[in-house]
């Protein structure tokens, strides 16, 4: 089979943490860090296996309802980032576990109709490959009566067609149809699969307004504290009337953004998201010659593009109207009681020659490998350029991590300075640790969407490249 029989989903699986989660191994917490039982279907990044648990309490569905601390255990030993320094979990920002939930996906999704069309070509082909071409046999009955009263002929043959109306043109229909057949599921697939991407970057764009509804929420709560204070703190001179419109303005933007965010569509985690979206920083992907061979064996675009040098072939030749014809007659007319046995050949010769087929084939076949290598140097380019797109998203996801590592030591500094009053401060600490809470908050909200921009790459390089897991662009 030409090309790759499997759609990619396997980030989107619809899971719970009020239950049972699909493709995860659910163990109490209390009971330790145990082995995964049935994790074949996760993303393994991992090169020397370290479990990790994220836990909560939750209703177990398997056992009518009674409530248990859960965790979901997954493998999560990742190779360095790309700035070659070892994150720490400590040391950057993740998605809580409150995003985890009921994946809010449809009954069903693009990724169903993909795995349903490929299968449904699977059969189809199987079915159409197992059919037999027509042999061209026929069986032929002529009866005349003639008007003059002389009687009448009775006529019985068998006829075997070998080229025109026969088994050759038969055969060739059939060979003709497989390729089409093999054409339109391929385009059918590639279609399907473009529509199964942009269902996840539709998703993302879903969870980005997640992020923000949260990050949303925490900055309006912080500024519907503050606010009060900087009134209290402008009628008793200590704030100047600039900060205390700075602080009012963020408020009123706070809470259109608080409006906006609440009135847009939401989504919750899958379980093998939130493992990929916590540690995308840490993946190292294969180099883009290996990942480049494996999207062009998988490629769509190729496999059709070679569909097309096999239909090339069915290009019109002389021998499609060439006839030859085996038959055996049994011819009988009653009234003079005659009877004949006949066996004979005919053969019907074109009067012309395939001058200039050949060549006509070759041009057609030069301008599909043409396109052929032009869609191999276009991935090895798309390649490079999201390869290169999603390590610099590891690489912001590391800085703003280090930023907002900064920011929380300069807050715990400012924090101590105001309880400790000192002289000639050059700036009030009380006030300096306000604006760096507002900031930390937006520090944090930048990571989660650093996180989901590296994962929006990955998806696309998973897309250009239709491995059957991640694991296959993965350097272990």
């Amino acid at each position: 089979m030409i090309g790759p029989t499997r759609s990619i989903n396997k980030l989107q699986v619809a899971s719970s943490a009020l239950g049972v989660i699909s493709l995860l191994t659910i163990g109490a917490a209390a009971q330790g860090a145990g082995a995964c039982k049935d994790c074949s279907d996760l993303p393994m990044f991992a090169t020397q296996p370290v479990q990790a648990c994220y836990g909560w309490r939750a209703g177990d569905q398997h056992n009518s309802g009674t409530s248990a601390a859960h965790a979901m255990c997954f493998d999560l030993d990742f190779a360095d980032d790309i700035t070659g320094m070892r994150t720490t979990r400590g040391a950057t920002i993740l998605f809580p576990t409150h995003y985890v939930g009921e994946a809010s996906l449809p009954e069903t999704s693009v990724s169903d109709l993909v795995d349903r069309t490929a299968r449904v070509r699977d059969r189809y082909l199987e079915a159409l490959n197992d059919k037999k071409s027509f042999k061209g046999v026929y069986a032929k009955a002529q009866f005349d009566r003639y008007t003059d009263g002389a009687g009448d002929d009775r006529l019985l043959a068998l006829e075997w067609e070998l080229f025109d109306e026969g088994w050759y043109e038969a055969k060739k229909e059939l060979d003709k149809k497989r390729v089409e057949t093999k054409v339109q599921f391929f385009q059918m697939l590639r279609d399907l699969r473009t529509h199964e991407h942009n269902e996840q970057l539709h998703r993302l764009k879903i969870l980005r307004n997640t992020v923000h509804l949260h990050q949303a929420k925490k900055r309006h709560r912080v500024l519907e504290r503050l606010l009060p204070k900087y009134a209290q703190r402008l009628e008793s001179g200590y704030a100047t009337m600039a900060e205390f419109q700075r602080i009012s303005y963020q408020h009123r933007r706070a809470s259109l953004d608080l409006t906006h965010y609440s009135g847009l569509t939401h989504s919750n985690l899958s379980a093998i998201e939130f493992v990929v979206l916590n540690n995308v920083e840490r993946i190292t992907l294969k180099d883009n010659q290996t990942i480049a061979e494996l999207a062009i064996t998988n490629s769509y675009d190729l496999a059709l593009q070679e569909l097309f040098i096999d239909r090339s072939e069915f290009f019109p030749t002389w021998l499609d109207d060439l006839s030859v014809r085996v038959y055996m007659e049994h011819d009988e007319n009653p009234v003079f009681r005659e009877r004949e046995n006949i066996i004979g050949l005919r053969v019907r010769v074109p009067l012309r020659l395939d001058r200039g087929r050949d060549r006509l084939i070759d041009i057609e076949k030069s301008a599909y490998r043409d396109q052929q290598q032009a869609i191999k140097l276009r991935i090895a380019q798309r390649i490079g350029s999201i390869s290169e797109s999603f390590r610099f998203q590891q690489k912001r996801i590391v800085s703003i991590s280090s930023e907002l590592v900064f920011l929380k030591e300069q807050r715990k500094l400012q924090e101590e300075r105001a309880r400790h009053t000192l002289a000639a401060l050059p700036a009030v600490p009380e006030k300096t640790s306000e604006l760096l809470e507002l900031e930390l908050i937006q520090k944090r909200e930048d990571v989660l969407l650093a996180r989901i921009l590296a994962y929006e790459q990955l998806l696309a390089l998973a897309h250009l490249v239709a491995p059957e897991s991640l694991r296959e662009l993965i350097h272990h």
